[in-house]
């Protein structure tokens, strides 16, 4: 069963990342996305770029997968999942990858996503890319924080549990990560789960279920 685009998420994603689920899914969210990530460092110590890995939960997997086994084997055609990841790439840049990175409260700009990779692990879609920032910055004086989230929680965005899910590449020595899981107030949790598939919690419920990851060196 495919359901009506509900969030700036599926919205964007067009065919991609929209949901598939059980009639009996009622709350928000809808559909997760697990992600893992390394923050690269330039030989001047300062974060330069961040590659991004985004693993679909398994029934967007499959409504993404529609169409895809052109030769009848079972399996995704090759040439079809670069087209998939395409239009990935070109929808996510229009929201800036659902990412709010900040350094002392002030966003910082990234370039167009690049070396997008899409394959099929097990039932799940895994989304791999690389985003450069517009403007390598130090973190030896101040923090770097950064958070996923879609604006109206139609679908959960989190780091992968356990498995690595942040590393840091060629980082100077002393510097490391934080992970501050999501602390709604629970009147918002509450209203969340109150909405269906076809309703929407407006474009400020997502940032109150976000997870923000903060990297720091000593």
């Amino acid at each position: 069963m495919k359901f009506k685009k509900s969030s700036l998420l599926v919205r964007f994603f067009a065919m991609a990342f929209a949901c598939a689920l059980p009639v009996q899914a009622l709350a928000h969210p809808h559909g997760w996305i697990e992600i893992r990530m390394q923050l690269i460092f330039d030989d001047s110590g300062k974060v330069s770029a961040l590659t991004h890995e985004w693993i679909q939960d398994e029934f967007t997997s499959a409504y993404n997968l529609e169409g895809t086994d052109k030769d009848g084997d079972g399996k995704p055609d090759r040439s079809e999942l670069e087209i998939l990841a395409a239009e990935f790439m070109e929808n996510l840049s229009r929201e800036n990858y659902f990412l709010d990175i900040q350094q002392e409260e002030k966003l910082l700009s990234m370039t167009y996503g690049s070396d997008a990779s899409l394959t099929l692990e097990g039932l799940k879609l895994n989304l791999k890319f690389t985003t450069k920032l517009q403007n390598p910055v130090s973190i030896q004086q101040n923090a770097l924080k950064y958070a996923f989230y879609d604006p109206t929680f139609y679908i959960e965005m989190l780091h992968v549990e356990g498995d690595k899910p942040i590393t840091l590449v060629n980082a100077p020595k002393g510097c490391g990560w934080e992970l501050e899981p999501p602390d709604p107030n629970p009147d918002l949790a509450a209203y969340a789960l109150s909405l269906g598939v076809n309703e929407s919690g407006g474009t400020s419920l997502g940032q109150h279920f976000a997870e923000w990851a903060t990297i720091k060196c000593k």
